[in-house]
């Protein structure tokens, strides 16, 4: 039987001093490649970035095509594992068990043992699957080291060759690493645009045909309220944990945690899988509008960050596009340090409403407005 707990600080739930450490899952690196194609959604709703979009096919001498271009997240492995590690040890005063997952790569983890010999570092990253006519993503959480860079290689394979037996074949041999954990992530979020009715029917085939060797659902700390709602209920339904799965991409850490009684990331993994408890904490971060939270990463993605660990300072040596010649080169390369004249407006005025006496006045102005109240 599962036992899942949400611990929320503003109803006076403060973490317990009985658990010894906190868990960050799922979090993102500049190894993650982000997809650029959301903008095409983005501008049906918003003149501005539609405009943008076509002054950039007119400036250019092939046609722009967003789905050739990705941006990546602002941390190096080091400084993510970092901002994990101080909120849990500075805010919770516990142990900090951190798993980074970068999209379909274990990089940003594997550089974290050879360079800084933090042997600590799980071997996780999350998988994304072509299931049916859409996409799903797993969180694959602490692979032996041994067999990560042939599981990695099996999970490359899958997602280019997609085969139904292939998949189960793998998901059958993940199950079977004891100290492995496999999340669904963000299980109700329809991210390809297939339609909430059909996504959830891809989502009932999918946990029907390979239900039993996933280990637990994921509370998401970049989704709504009522979608995690939804995802409390599966667990109930499913009779399966829900765990924690921040989803930071910029430098606001993981909105929710896990807490543990665990002494390492395979302790708390055998919590999960074995005796089906999960203590998830919500930070005050996630009590927070969304739309705001939201608007802030975009603000990260879009700043200068004089201290990246690769020398990627300004936001075009972050964002890459696949050129006619097969090689991907960052915008600042492309437009030869300087960007088009619509984009540099909207990064101007991104940047404006990043001042601090800006972004206090039109929090104020959204007070009262948390979706979170309960």
């Amino acid at each position: 039987m599962t036992r899942n707990k949400l611990h929320v600080p503003w109803r006076g739930q403060g973490p317990p001093r009985q658990f010894r450490s906190a868990v960050s899952l799922h979090s993102h690196t500049h190894h993650s490649q982000e997809s650029l194609v959301f903008l095409y959604r983005l501008a049906a709703r918003v003149g501005f970035i539609d405009w943008a979009i076509k002054c950039g096919q007119r400036g250019s001498a092939s046609r722009l095509d967003l789905a050739r271009g990705w941006w990546t997240p602002p941390l190096v492995p080091r400084a993510a594992w970092e901002l994990e590690r101080r909120q849990i040890e500075s805010d919770l005063g516990l142990a900090a068990l951190v798993s980074l997952t970068d999209h379909d790569s274990i990089e940003g983890p594997l550089s974290l043992k050879a360079a800084d010999g933090l042997r600590e570092v799980t071997v996780s990253a999350e998988w994304t699957v072509p299931f049916h006519n859409t996409f799903l993503h797993l969180g694959i959480h602490n692979l032996p080291a041994a067999a990560a860079q042939q599981a990695m290689a099996a999970m490359a394979h899958y997602t280019a060759h997609p085969r139904p037996e292939a998949l189960s074949s793998l998901l059958r041999w993940f199950h079977e690493m004891p100290e492995t954990l496999i999340v669904f992530n963000h299980p109700f979020w329809d991210e390809k645009g297939i339609g909430p009715k059909q996504h959830r029917r891809v989502l009932q085939a999918f946990l029907h045909r390979h239900g039993d060797t996933i280990h637990a659902f994921e509370l998401n700390g970049l989704r709504p309220w009522a979608e995690n709602l939804w995802v409390l209920e599966l667990g109930r339904v499913w009779n399966k944990p829900v765990v924690s799965g921040g989803d930071r991409h910029g430098l606001e850490p993981n909105a929710v945690l896990n807490l543990s009684h665990a002494f390492t990331f395979g302790e708390f993994i055998e919590e999960v899988r074995v005796y089906g408890r999960s203590e998830i904490y919500l930070t005050e971060h996630y009590r927070r509008p969304l739309f705001w939270r939201m608007f802030d990463a975009v603000l990260d993605a879009v700043g200068d960050h004089e201290g990246h660990g690769l020398g990627w300072t300004r936001w075009d040596d972050r964002v890459f596009y696949l050129c006619e010649d097969g090689r991907a080169r960052p915008l600042r390369e492309i437009w030869q340090g300087r960007p088009p004249g619509p984009i540099r407006s909207f990064v101007a005025v991104a940047r404006t409403l990043h001042r601090s006496w800006v972004q206090r006045t039109l929090r104020a102005a959204a007070a009262g407005q948390q979706e979170l109240v309960w």
